[in-house]
């Protein structure tokens, strides 16, 4: 069982129901591009989905330094003479986000298009409960 004022310290913004407030915690360095859906599993875990339909996997860098998960894409000058029109955007961007003491990546996955980057709270040993 865990302590609910620890919880409400770090989830208060959930506990008001406004998860765009907790996520104002991850400073947005770019406006919109890629998109990107922000989920919440539950209360120790959560999803970030950018949609990058057209990049493969090896060309995505995602990376943590300092507090920051960074995604990245570099497209390159490569000029892809077949396309007649290119209307899936595949633009280089880079997006960065500070994560919030004690949030953790633990996974990134591309699937379908979809770049799922899992982050999860970890308690720190300090604040959990110890039973004797």
């Amino acid at each position: 069982m865990t302590n609910l004022s620890i919880l409400k310290r770090h989830f208060s913004p959930w506990y008001l129901g406004d998860i765009d407030s907790f996520f104002s915690f991850f400073e947005k360095t770019n406006e919109s591009y890629p998109p990107h859906n922000i989920i919440r599993e539950d209360d120790h875990n959560i999803v970030l989905q950018l949609a990058v339909a057209g990049i493969s996997k090896q060309d995505i860098k995602v990376a943590v330094k300092d507090g920051y998960l960074n995604v990245s894409f570099d497209r390159g000058s490569d000029k892809d003479a077949q396309h007649q029109y290119r209307g899936i955007a595949t633009r280089s961007f880079a997006k960065s986000f500070q994560l919030p003491e004690n949030w953790e990546v633990t996974d990134a996955a591309l699937e379908n298009g979809l770049l799922e980057v899992k982050i999860e709270y970890v308690i720190p040993e300090h604040e959990r409960e110890q039973v004797v």
